[in-house]
């Protein structure tokens, strides 16, 4: 009769481990998020860059934010990938809590940011991924340093952004002229003295995709209309300010094909995805679709 009864409370309890699993896994994002810790890493004299770590084991994944942001945007989305490696985020100098030198915002220099921290915390073959601007450190390191990274994760970042510094101030979030289509910018603060993120736009460097020798992912967010371009702009009561927003996701989608062509051309080992309907922060408008490509990449690299 006990050993009857420890089979009964060994099932009850197996079957309720694999209902906790399947929760977890069900939960939304909000649900599920937790707090990272934080270290700081010297990369330089006189810089050091946060460093945030959520946890898990394995391989290590490490995420690169984009222009403006730190490493924290992605609490949701590290979650989640921690259930299955090591993740990690560095939030280049210049931001949030990390140093804020005058100087130092080439792309090789804030690859070699990158490298650094990988040494510091002896990281073997790190997946990296990054938004936006990221893809920057990642075209750099990857076509520079192959040997220190697994694979490399471009998150709506592979864009050759050197076409874009006749004019940078006038560009959308992923690099596009909008002026040129009549969309004015949205008005912004009185300059500083010294802008970190014009420092990083100044120092985009045109991507060497032939010369990255490692597995990579460029995922790209493929907007259909003007509002899931830009879901938190207002809509537009101006007709001709309507038709020249949606003309602008038209000449973006043009650019989109010429950059993932160019990608896919260049990098040996690439996969290219778009993620229909997505804003520029993929991640967050489409966090379900952009985790299951990744995780589907480097599942099919057994990384």
């Amino acid at each position: 009769m006990k050993k009857q009864f420890r089979h009964i409370h060994w099932a009850v309890a197996l079957v309720a481990s694999a209902l906790t699993e399947v929760t977890l896994l069900c939960q939304t994002p909000a649900d599920i998020s937790k707090s990272p810790t934080s270290q700081f890493v010297e990369v330089d004299q006189n810089v050091r860059l946060e460093v945030l770590d959520w946890g898990g084991s394995g391989r290590a994944i490490v995420l690169l934010a984009g222009l403006g942001d730190t490493a924290h945007i992605y609490d949701k989305l590290a979650t989640r990938l921690s259930k299955k490696y090591r993740v990690l985020g560095i939030t280049r100098r210049g931001f949030g809590a990390s140093s804020k030198p005058q100087q130092g915002y080439s792309a090789e220099r804030l690859g070699d940011d990158v490298l650094r921290v990988l040494d510091a915390l002896k990281l073997e073959d790190p997946i990296l991924a990054g938004h936006s601007i990221a893809g920057e450190e990642l075209s750099s390191i990857g076509a520079r340093r192959p040997d220190r990274v697994g694979a490399l994760i471009y998150m709506d970042a592979a864009w050759d952004r050197t076409s874009n510094r006749s004019n940078p101030k006038k560009t959308t979030s992923s690099g596009d002229n909008i002026e040129n289509v009549g969309i004015q910018e949205m008005p912004k603060p009185e300059p500083k003295p010294f802008d970190p993120a014009e420092s990083v736009r100044a120092g985009v460097q045109k991507p060497d995709y032939a010369r990255i020798a490692v597995p990579a992912l460029a995922l790209y967010a493929a907007p259909r209309t003007w509002k899931e371009m830009m879901p938190d702009d207002p809509d537009f009561e101006d007709e001709g300010k309507r038709q020249a927003a949606e003309n602008v996701v038209k000449q973006m989608a043009i650019k989109r094909a010429r950059m993932a062509r160019e990608f896919r051309a260049g990098v040996t080992q690439s996969s290219v995805i778009e993620i229909q309907g997505a804003g520029h922060y993929l991640f967050e408008t489409h966090e379900d679709e952009t985790l299951r490509e990744i995780l589907a990449f480097l599942q099919r690299w057994k990384l």
